[in-house]
C-alpha cells in the first residue's frame, strides 16, 4: 500500500460531516468514541515539544525527530511567523505539543507517514483547535525532515482554523507541502513525487484547484497552487495571510477568503485563476523560463492537450471546476491566427464564467498572454500575429462549478502574413518611425497583418540617428537597397519583414593636393555617395551622381549636415551592381588659388592616402577618371595629387 505523506485526522464529538468521498483523505473516527492518543513509555523533550516513542533503540530517531521539528518551528513560527500551536489542556503530560512515533502498522497512522489530529472538546465553539502530530519511527533521513515540517505546518494551520476542513482538504495539503519545501529551501525536491504516476496540477490541468484525489495525491502536487500565489503576487507572507483570514472567517469559506487577501494586495482570486493557468504551462526543462515558478526546470512539463499545425481546427474541450484550463498548440507557418472560444453559459440555471488567453511563445523571453475579450454569453475572438512562434491556446474556467464543463473553439488562418516595420541597429530595435504606403506613420517595431501578394512602400523617416551615430544604410542586410524608401511585395512564404538597418558613421576626408602641399583654396571635389540626401524631400544622390564639394571635404552624409561620416568596408569586392562611394578626377583644370591671386592650370597626378582602398571603374586606363573607394577604417583620407 502506498503511504501518503500527512493526514488530518480529526476527533469528532459534535459535528458531522457530509460528503464524505470528497473528503476520503481524512480519516474518521466513530462519532461516539474519542480518537485515543497512543500511550508510549518513553520521551525526549524540550521546551516546546515532547517526542513519545515506545522503543529505547529508536531513542536516536526520536532526538533527530526533536531537532527536525525545532528547526522547523523556528523557520516556519518565528521567521515566517506562522501561529504557533495552542496549549492542549495538559493532554499527553502537559500543555506542550506532542509527538508520537509509532510503527507503521499501528491503526491509527496504517497507510501515512505522519497525520495531524486536531482534538475539538465538547461545546468547542472556537474556529482554531489544539492538536497533535503521530508519525511513523522508520523514515529515512531526508523524509523525517520534510514530514516533520509538513506536520507542524498542519499544526500551525488548525492553530487559525480546523472548521475550512469541514468540507475540504485541500488547501490544507496544498500549503503543508509548500511550506515544508519552503522550510528547506527546496533542498530535497520531496514535491516531486507527488507527480509520479498521480493525478495531478501539470498533467491534469483541467481539475479545479481545489480537487481532493486522496490516493492519486492531487492535493499534495497542488502545492504549486500557494507556491504559486505567493510568487505571483510576490509577498513571502500571503499564504500565511490566507490562514489568518480563514481563521477570522466562521466555517468553509477558503476560495472567499483567498479572494479577500489577494484583493487586499491588489488582486483578485479570478486574476490568481488565469495567471495560474498561464504559469503551469510554463514548467519542464524545455518550457521554463525566468518569469514564472522558480525551480521551474525542476517540475515536471505540464500537459498539452493537443498540437496543430495546418488549419481551420474545430473542437473542444472539458474543465472540472474553478482555475481548471487545458493547453493547445498551434504551430505552422501560419503569421496569422483567428482563434475564437464559446464557453458554456450556464450549469443547472447558474452563470458561468470563462476567461481565454492565446498566449505568444517567446523563451527565453517573456511570453505575451493575450487575452480574449468574451461577452456575456462567454464567446470571443482574437487575431494573433505569432510570426513564426508558437501560439497556445489556455481557456480557463473561473466558476465555483465542480463538474465537466465545456468551451468550444476554432482556429482559423486567414490569408495574411504579418509583415514587422522596424528600424535596427545591430539587430536590435533603434527605434524612431516608417511610413507605410506614403499615408501611415508606424512606430519602430510595429508588425501590421497584409494580404499575401499585396504590393506596398515602406520608407524610413530616420535618416539618422544621434545616440548611437548612425546611419540608414540599407533594407533587409540587400546591399543594394540603399535608398530610404522601397517597394515590396508581401509574399507567401518566407520572411516579408521590413527592416532599416542602420550602421555607423566614421569620419573621412577626401582633398587636393598641390606639388604635395595640401591647401584649404576650395579646389574643387566630385565625390560620389550613394546615400547621400541631397534636399528637404529625401532625394538621394543614388549611384553615378558625383556632386561638386571643396577641398578638403568631409563627407557628412545629407545636406545641411556640420558632422557625419562614411560607413567603412562597403562593397569590398568592388562589385559595380552593389553600392559603393567613388570619386572622380578631371585630367586638366584651371583654378584661382587664393594665395597667390592668380589662375593656374592644374593636372591629375595621381591618389594616395590611408585607410582606404580603390579600384578603376571608369573608361580612362591612365587613372584620372571615376574610381570606385571602401573606406577601411576610421579617419580615412584620400588624396587627389595635383
Amino acid at each position: 500500500m502506498k503511504k501518503i505523506t500527512s493526514l488530518f485526522l480529526f476527533f469528532l464529538i459534535v459535528h458531522s460531516f457530509t460528503n464524505a468521498q470528497e473528503n476520503s483523505c481524512i480519516k474518521f473516527p466513530e462519532h461516539d468514541r474519542a480518537m485515543v492518543r497512543p500511550e508510549l513509555p518513553y520521551n525526549i523533550s524540550n521546551e516546546r515539544f515532547i517526542v513519545h516513542y515506545d522503543n529505547v533503540a529508536i531513542e536516536n530517531y526520536a532526538q533527530r525527530t526533536l531537532n527536525h521539528i525545532e528547526y522547523a518551528y523556528q523557520i516556519m513560527c518565528g521567521e515566517y511567523g506562522w501561529r504557533v500551536p495552542p496549549e492542549d489542556f495538559n493532554n499527553g503530560g502537559d500543555n506542550r505539543y506532542d509527538i508520537y512515533l509509532v510503527d507503521e502498522d499501528n491503526d491509527i497512522i496504517f497507510g501515512y507517514n505522519g497525520i495531524t489530529v486536531p482534538e475539538i472538546p465538547g461545546n468547542w465553539q472556537y474556529e482554531w483547535a489544539p492538536s497533535f502530530i503521530v508519525m511513523v519511527n522508520n523514515l529515512q533521513e531526508s523524509n523525517l525532515k520534510m514530514v516533520t515540517a509538513h506536520e507542524l505546518n498542519h499544526a500551525c494551520q488548525i492553530a487559525y482554523t480546523y472548521r475550512d476542513a469541514e468540507s475540504t482538504t485541500w488547501f490544507y495539503e496544498n500549503t503543508a507541502v509548500y511550506i515544508a519545501e519552503e522550510v528547506y529551501d527546496y533542498m530535497y525536491l520531496y514535491f516531486l513525487g507527488y507527480f509520479t504516476n498521480s493525478v495531478n496540477p501539470l498533467d491534469n490541468p483541467e481539475l479545479a484547484i481545489n480537487s481532493v484525489i486522496m490516493y492519486n495525491k492531487y492535493q499534495y502536487a497542488g502545492f504549486l497552487w500557494p507556491k504559486f500565489l505567493n510568487e505571483w503576487v510576490n509577498n513571502t507572507d500571503i499564504v500565511r495571510a490566507i490562514w489568518a483570514q480563514m481563521g477570522e472567517t466562521p466555517g468553509y469559506f477558503t476560495l472567499d477568503d483567498i479572494d479577500l487577501v489577494l484583493t487586499a494586495n491588489g488582486r483578485s482570486i479570478e486574476e490568481a485563476y488565469s495567471n495560474y493557468a498561464i504559469w503551469r504551462y510554463f514548467t519542464g526543462g524545455v518550457r521554463a523560463d525566468d518569469f514564472h515558478f522558480k525551480y521551474a526546470s525542476v517540475l515536471p512539463t505540464s500537459k498539452i492537450d493537443g498540437t496543430f499545425n495546418s488549419y481551420p481546427v474545430n473542437g473542444d474541450l472539458g474543465m472540472y471546476g474553478p482555475g481548471g484550463t487545458r493547453f493547445i498548440e498551434l504551430k505552422g507557418d501560419k503569421d496569422v491566427l483567428d482563434i475564437s472560444m464559446d464557453g458554456a453559459d450556464l450549469y443547472n440555471g447558474q452563470p458561468l464564467k470563462w476567461k481565454g488567453f492565446a498566449m505568444e511563445i517567446k523563451t527565453p523571453q517573456a511570453s505575451a498572454a493575450n487575452e480574449i475579450i468574451l461577452n456575456s454569453s462567454n464567446e470571443g475572438s482574437i487575431r494573433v500575429i505569432n510570426m513564426g512562434n508558437t501560439v497556445v491556446f489556455v481557456p480557463v474556467f473561473m466558476s465555483e462549478i465542480k463538474n465537466r464543463i465545456i468551451t468550444l473553439f476554432s482556429f482559423a488562418a486567414p490569408n495574411l502574413r504579418g509583415v514587422l516595420f522596424s528600424n535596427e541597429y545591430n539587430n536590435a530595435d533603434i527605434g524612431g518611425n516608417l511610413l507605410f504606403d506614403n499615408s501611415e506613420v508606424l512606430n519602430s517595431g510595429t508588425i501590421k497583418t497584409l494580404a499575401i501578394s499585396s504590393n506596398h512602400s515602406v520608407k524610413t523617416l530616420n535618416e539618422r540617428f544621434v545616440s548611437p551615430f548612425v546611419k540608414h544604410n540599407n533594407w533587409n542586410n540587400q546591399q543594394s537597397l540603399y535608398y530610404l524608401n522601397k517597394g515590396f511585395l508581401v509574399n507567401p512564404t518566407g520572411d516579408v519583414g521590413q527592416r532599416a538597418k542602420f550602421f555607423n558613421l566614421k569620419s573621412a576626408t577626401i582633398r587636393n593636393v598641390i606639388d604635395g602641399v595640401s591647401f584649404d583654396d576650395g579646389l574643387p571635389i566630385r565625390f560620389n555617395d550613394p546615400w547621400y540626401v541631397k534636399d528637404a524631400n529625401d532625394n538621394q544622390s543614388g549611384m553615378g551622381d558625383f556632386r561638386p564639394f571643396t577641398s578638403p571635404y568631409n563627407p557628412t552624409g545629407k545636406y545641411n549636415q556640420a558632422s557625419g561620416g562614411v560607413f567603412l568596408n562597403q562593397n569590398p569586392n568592388f562589385l559595380p551592381n552593389l553600392s559603393h562611394y567613388s570619386i572622380k578626377a578631371e585630367s586638366m583644370f584651371d583654378a584661382t588659388l587664393s594665395h597667390t591671386g592668380k589662375t593656374h592650370r592644374f593636372y591629375f597626378n595621381g591618389w594616395s592616402g590611408a585607410n582606404y582602398q580603390m579600384q578603376q571603374v571608369g573608361s580612362n586606363p591612365q587613372g584620372f577618371d571615376q574610381k570606385a573607394v571602401v573606406f577601411t577604417n576610421d579617419n580615412a583620407l584620400v588624396s587627389c595629387q595635383l
